[in-house]
């Protein structure tokens, strides 16, 4: 009884911690796919997406880039896709959101982030020429934050809060004292916004 007892103190934390580690492996190799795919998207039609699933499907003249203007003509016939081999379509066609892990949600829409003040734009114009195009996770507890943080960015530091508030990922606390445990919403800057040509 014992050595079972010794065995789950030591192995089922272990297993935990794979699984987390394995989990947050998947989400930033998901979100360096769709860095890369909005960034194939913006070169190629000369705007970013207003959403996630104009990636995989045809932009039309009743749809908006991220700045919250239609797309033109020459965008629209610029359209490449699909950009990427993630199965977008049917996660997220009209969705607002879709699991991704750790409970936390990817949402269909791009925004414009500004990273001198770590805050997403929120008003008109939406996005200026400081400010990046960015991904928004709803859902990280901030030690999954930390878990994932350390993929994308890299970031070693023994202090799980440091690095929050730099890099390619952003994380802007919502709630909780407790780092660990703190929950807030998540940036994943996916490059600069530039003026639609």
């Amino acid at each position: 009884m014992a050595i079972i007892a010794l065995l789950s103190v030591v192995i089922i934390p272990r297993a935990i911690q794979l699984v987390e580690k394995m989990t947050a492996n998947r989400i930033a190799a998901e979100l360096g796919a769709l860095r890369s795919a909005a960034n194939a998207f913006q070169l190629g039609t000369g705007t970013f997406p207003l959403r996630v699933s104009h990636l995989n499907n045809p932009i039309t003249a009743a749809d908006r880039n991220t700045a919250q203007i239609l797309y033109l003509q020459r965008h629209i016939a610029q359209w490449n896709g699909p950009y990427t081999d993630l199965d977008l379509a049917a996660n997220l066609g009209s969705v607002t959101a879709r699991p991704i892990g750790f409970g936390a949600s990817l949402h269909n829409q791009l925004i414009c982030f500004n990273p001198a003040n770590n805050q997403p734009v929120t008003s008109s114009p939406f996005c200026r020429d400081n400010s990046f195009v960015a991904l928004r996770i709803a859902g990280l507890l901030g030690y999954q934050f930390d878990l994932l943080n350390l993929q994308v960015d890299g970031d070693e530091s023994a202090d799980p809060g440091f690095g929050r508030q730099t890099g390619k990922l952003r994380f802007i606390a919502t709630g909780g004292i407790d780092l660990a445990v703190q929950t807030g919403v998540t940036y994943y800057l996916i490059g600069p916004w530039s003026a639609v040509r």
